[in-house]
């Protein structure tokens, strides 16, 4: 019986217990790589889509009509995809210079006042109705951001340069050009 719980007592001295007393994975909702999507994290994304919902529908939504929509498994999805290009950014040590993100936000239409300009007051305001901080939105928009470069990367967006495109038929007709005198020439022979 010793053997057994000396042997219990290096196992867990080896792989860990400390998860067991921290409480690791009880307050999780996925783990992708490093990245712990929490229940809170997950809470807070579901009620503030519900209350777009409602505002969408100029009533409230229901946890059952939410749950009929399958509104619980599109955040789930939504914020697991976001969690594995997050990962996947951490791994290529990849990252948005903060400088760029706060000039698309000073360059956003949204947050200029009458005057055209950037208005703090407004941007403020806004950002404070859709239940965000100053920091937790320009950190939202880095993530944003690099999601979206990310993804375009991974997804095969290119957008060939202007010279390239304008290029292209000529290079066709070069080409088809070509073809059609080595084609002539090989009947010749």
């Amino acid at each position: 019986m010793a053997a057994v719980v000396l042997f219990l007592i290096i196992s867990f001295g080896i792989w860990g217990i400390g998860d067991i007393f921290r409480g690791f994975g009880v307050y999780t909702v996925a783990k992708i790589g490093r990245t712990e999507i929490s229940i809170d994290q997950f809470r807070q994304q579901y009620n503030e889509r519900l209350q777009q919902i409602g505002q969408q529908m100029r009533r409230p939504i229901t946890p059952d009509q939410a749950r009929a929509l399958g509104i619980e498994q599109q955040i789930l999805g939504q914020m697991v995809a976001e969690a594995a290009l997050d990962e996947r950014a951490r791994q290529l040590g990849l990252g948005i210079p903060v400088a760029y993100i706060e000039q698309r936000i000073y360059d956003d239409p949204a947050f200029r006042g009458i005057n055209g300009q950037f208005d703090v007051s407004r941007f403020q305001q806004l950002i404070r109705q859709a239940g965000f901080s100053e920091q937790r939105f320009v950190d939202e928009q880095r993530r944003q951001t690099l999601r979206r470069q990310l993804a375009s990367a991974i997804s095969g967006e290119f957008t060939a340069p202007k010279t390239a495109a304008a290029a292209q038929p000529m290079v066709g007709q070069a080409w088809r050009r070509s073809a059609r005198r080595e084609l002539c020439s090989r009947r010749a022979l």
